[in-house]
């Protein structure tokens, strides 16, 4: 395996990422950017379908598409921004809250059971990675 650490990392987030999308898949029938969409949502409740295609780094297509999808499933509910003709706002629902909070009780479960498995201290990794997060932030506003 390669030896830098930020390779290891990003291998990490990838696998992170494939192993969340194959359990929610299994458990609760969703899939990982689908939770993640609902997760970014209830950080803030209400966002413009272009705020939250920045948020999650995805095309606006790809944002339109997840919010129809999601809609119908009844996890968000969408309408017209009465100040801008052409925006939409979209919001979590009740339904969509529950779900989010579902899926990472199953994602936290997963981690807890691999982390556990090769004597990772979870408390440690979160923090660290916490640290490293914060630092990233600062990093891309310039500020580190």
């Amino acid at each position: 395996m390669n030896s830098s650490n930020s390779f290891k990392i990003h291998r990490l987030a990838i696998e992170m990422d494939k192993v969340a999308d194959n359990v929610l898949r299994a458990e609760l029938n969703i899939s990982y950017s689908r939770f993640y969409f609902l997760l970014t949502l209830q950080q803030d409740k209400y966002h413009t379908q272009h705020m939250l295609a920045e948020a999650l780094g995805y095309s606006d297509p790809a944002v339109s598409k997840m919010v129809v999808e999601l809609s119908k499933d009844g996890h968000v509910t969408v309408v017209h921004d009465p100040s801008h003709g052409r925006r939409r706002l979209v919001s979590i629902t009740k339904k969509g809250e529950e779900m989010a909070k579902r899926a990472m009780a199953v994602l936290d479960a997963c981690f807890s059971q691999v982390a556990t498995s090769v004597r990772v201290d979870e408390d440690t990794y979160g923090n660290e990675t916490e640290l490293l997060i914060e630092a990233m932030i600062q990093k891309r506003k310039g500020d580190l």
